[in-house]
């Protein structure tokens, strides 16, 4: 194999750069956010990119619970995608 040919795939229903998940802690927790009106539940990665592209990052400031409750912006609201470099 040459330098910087190998790439893994991540099994059915697992995501992220390093098929870390395969929940959506959005209806896994069954909306954590409900309580707080006015906001709406976004899933997020736990975790950062591994600088070395090998096993887990360090842990995300933004996402440390998996979600944030973020301001409703009205309408139908869909869940957010991956962050770039996360998914498959």
């Amino acid at each position: 194999m040459k330098a910087g040919t190998y790439a893994c795939q991540c099994s059915y229903h697992y995501y992220g750069l390093n098929c870390e998940t395969s929940e959506d802690d959005c209806t896994l927790d069954n909306n954590p956010c409900q309580m707080q009106l006015g906001t709406t539940c976004v899933d997020c990665a736990r975790y950062l990119p591994s600088p070395t592209g090998f096993g887990q990052g360090a842990p995300n400031p933004d996402c440390a619970q998996g979600f944030t409750c973020e301001a409703a912006t009205g309408g139908n609201v869909g869940p957010a995608p991956e962050p770039v470099g996360l998914s498959e």
